[in-house]
């Protein structure tokens, strides 16, 4: 916990370059780059774990995605990225959107109220977790979702 790793410096990098908003570049997976991750691994068909890797970053570095949406439910989401999903229910649900309950799976539901939330603060409208969402969440709610630091 809270180690540096230059594969996970390398991934915020990337994901900066590609305007995922990861937070500072400092190869520690904190809440923002950890969303920022699970963007770029929705967007690119990949299991959305959240979790950096060198593989991750040897389909960012080569563009050789071998994901397909079908994945993206393969793997397991580990229990930090469940709890980062948590930590966005409930500040969604503390605003007024309904996200459903605060199971730490972003569902139908889940997208939906993102999506409102992304309208009503005039962003991109991507309905899934990202490092922007954090962000912007993080202004409309006045906390830093320091829940998401306890999973």
């Amino acid at each position: 916990r809270g180690r540096r790793s230059q594969t996970i410096l390398a991934i915020q990098r990337n994901l900066k370059e590609e305007g995922y908003e990861p937070g500072p570049a400092d190869g520690v997976i904190g809440h923002m780059a950890r969303a920022a991750i699970m963007a770029y691994q929705y967007d690119q068909g990949l299991a959305v774990t959240g979790e950096g890797s060198s593989g991750l970053l040897k389909t960012m570095i080569f563009g050789s995605s071998t994901g397909t949406s079908g994945q993206r439910a393969s793997l397991p989401v580990p229990e930090k990225t469940k709890a980062l999903v948590r930590a966005v229910q409930k500040s969604l649900t503390k605003l007024g959107y309904k996200p459903g309950p605060a199971d730490g799976i972003s569902g139908a539901a889940t997208r939906k109220a993102i999506e409102r939330f992304e309208r009503d603060r005039k962003l991109d409208v991507k309905g899934r977790i990202s490092g922007r969402l954090m962000k912007e969440l993080v202004q409309a709610t006045g906390n830093s979702l320091a829940i998401v630091n306890s999973g």
